[in-house]
């Protein structure tokens, strides 16, 4: 019984700790020039964009700033590379949490 309410707590206290790691980055997107911010522990990133923009346009941007290159493009998987490393990202691992300065709503409702 004692490793069931252990194991009940450590689930809560990583939720908790997910959840701040995340708003940490959802923070840094709205309060500073950054297009695009990762979210901890996992393999998604957030983007913030204008009218017009669209959220893998700005993370290739943003991939090329770090010094990645896109190698290969099959639909909506993008493979890129740098120094040897390899890294494929599909379009439905960049989600656009802010459009024009504003949530959007539509991604919050998707949650």
């Amino acid at each position: 019984m004692k490793i069931m309410k252990l194991s009940i707590h450590v689930s809560f206290l990583l939720s908790v700790m997910f959840f701040l790691l995340s708003f940490i980055s959802i923070i840094n997107l709205a309060l500073t020039e950054n297009k695009i911010t990762n979210i901890p522990l996992t393999s998604y990133y957030i983007a913030k964009i204008e009218n017009g923009e669209q959220d893998i346009e700005v993370f290739k941007d943003y991939m090329e700033l770090k010094g990645w290159s896109i190698v290969n493009q099959n639909g909506d998987s993008y493979l890129f590379e740098k120094n040897g490393n390899q890294r494929e990202v599909f379009n439905t691992q960049v989600k656009t949490l802010i459009i024009d300065g504003n949530i959007n709503i539509q991604y919050l409702k998707n949650l």
